[in-house]
């Protein structure tokens, strides 16, 4: 982030070159994610809250995320909510000054990603005993895929297809 009072993160917009900053009031900033409008959202790992930062105020709301593990993974899905995955395999959704659990896995969320229709999207290891990853919807809409190995990002192409990358140097691709 950048020097100074730690109680205030900045912003930089390129197209306007500016520079603006929203007060967290003594947040502890463990993620970050952003919207297509520039709204920045963020997780409080001190006190378990996540907000939101209005890039034309340049103040920030927050609501209380009552996880249990640290946060591992945040995204922001097309209609505006915040997911939030944490260490303990909770999957929060957060939208109108509230939380709602959604998914509780027996591992770590390791990665959220959003698709090209804005759905959000979760990666985690596969159960003790199996191995590989399981990639599924945070909303539980759309059933979940596995790969046979190690995982560590997700991201969606504009046809649909799921990336996944490998950390030996390969990558994983969904056939759609």
């Amino acid at each position: 982030v950048g020097r100074g009072d730690p109680s205030r993160l900045p912003r930089f917009d390129p197209a306007r070159g500016r520079t603006a900053s929203f007060e967290l009031r003594g947040a502890e900033v463990s993620k970050l994610a952003t919207d297509g409008f520039g709204t920045i959202f963020y997780s409080d790992g001190k006190n378990s809250t996540v907000g939101a930062g209005d890039p034309d105020s340049g103040r920030s709301t927050e609501v209380l995320l009552p996880r249990n593990g640290a946060t591992t993974a945040l995204a922001v899905d097309g209609a505006g909510r915040i997911w939030v995955g944490t260490s303990t395999g909770e999957i929060w959704a957060v939208f109108g000054g509230s939380a709602r659990l959604t998914v509780g896995l027996p591992r770590p969320v390791t990665a959220l990603s959003v698709d090209a229709s804005g759905r959000v999207w979760y990666l985690a290891p596969l159960p003790a005993g199996a191995i590989g990853f399981g990639y599924a919807a945070a909303d539980g809409a759309h059933a979940g895929q596995t790969v046979g190995g190690p995982a560590f990002s997700l991201s969606f192409s504009a046809l649909g297809r799921a990336w996944l990358a490998d950390p030996r140097g390969g990558f994983w691709v969904s056939r759609k």
